[in-house]
């Protein structure tokens, strides 16, 4: 796999987590999710998700790549600072509550985790090809 195909799948891998993550934590009947419920939000969710991970994420990974620094630490921290910018956005005008930091902020670094997952493999598929 190429770069830009990996990090497309990566992107991509870690909204689709972050949209099947919130829409489990949005309670639709009952207070509790439903397979349905979440089934049913999961695009939706996507479709919010998806601007902060290509207009914070996209840059990031440009960055970080150019410099050869695409890790899971520097994906963790990565997504943990689009929480960040996510939480703020969501919730403005208003401040944000402390806790809603560190639900977005957790989703944010699992979320870069899973990026790094992608990158990985793919890394690994590109090498593997050049021998």
């Amino acid at each position: 796999m190429n770069k830009m195909l990996t990090a497309i799948i990566g992107v991509g891998a870690a909204t689709l987590f972050t949209a099947i993550t919130l829409s489990a934590l949005t309670p639709i009947y009952d207070g509790r999710p439903t397979l349905g419920s979440v089934a049913g939000l999961t695009p939706v969710a996507f479709f919010f998700t998806l601007p902060f991970s290509l207009l914070i994420g996209g840059p990031a990974i440009l960055i970080l790549d150019k410099f050869g620094m695409i890790n899971i630490l520097s994906s963790s921290l990565s997504g943990f600072i689009i929480g960040i910018i996510a939480t703020i956005v969501i919730r403005f005008p208003g401040w944000p509550e402390f806790g809603d930091f560190i639900g977005n902020c957790l989703i944010g670094i699992i979320s870069g985790v899973v990026f790094w997952l992608v990158w990985v493999f793919g890394e690994r598929s590109r090498r593997a090809k050049s021998f």
